[in-house]
This record gives C-alpha cells, structure tokens and sequence, in this order.
C-alpha cells in the first residue's frame, strides 16, 4: 500500500488530464515532490488559459499511483455555448485495474 509520505510514488506519475474525445488526453497537472498528506492544491488563474475539456480524470501509470480520498472543484464554469441557460449533467466513472 502506498504512503504519502513517500512523494515518489507520485512525483510525475499522479496526473490530472482533461480531455474531448477520451481518446487523447492533455495534462494539466502532474504531481511533483511537493505533494504531501492533506489537501494539495492546483490553481488555474488565467482566465485566458483555464482547462475547458469535456472529460476530466485522474491518471496514473502505477497501480496505486490514484489513491484519492476525495476532490473538490471550485472556480469558474467553462462552457463554450452563449445560451442563456445551459443543463450541465455530471457523470463520475471509477475504472478498477
């Protein structure tokens, strides 16, 4: 079992991707040395440059690079539609390996 006092179980293979087609994936943030136990933040600050996928998820090439406890979004929706309204239904989807 891993131990997040261990980063390098983590440093460069935790990954947050997004992507259009679930076929190819972007990074948008890969976990370094930093990454500690307790709450690890990523900020996306430039409204210009935010993430504006259609998928999101957590990746990892090792098989128990994904423990994840738990994850919150905040911050700005990002929908390209100039509706006036917009019905965003959010699918979450656990892949066991």
């Amino acid at each position: 079992m891993n131990d997040i006092d261990n980063p390098s179980l983590y440093d460069g293979i935790l990954k947050f991707q997004g992507s259009n087609n679930k076929t190819d994936w972007t990074d948008l943030h890969v976990a370094d040395e930093n990454i500690h136990e307790g709450w690890n933040y990523v900020y996306f600050n430039d409204t210009g440059t935010n993430p504006n996928y259609r998928f999101y998820r957590i990746y990892s090439s090792s098989r128990y690079g994904c423990l994840v406890n738990e994850m919150k979004f905040t911050g700005v929706e990002t929908v390209d539609n100039s509706d006036s309204s917009y019905s965003c239904n959010v699918q979450v989807s656990l892949n066991k390996g």
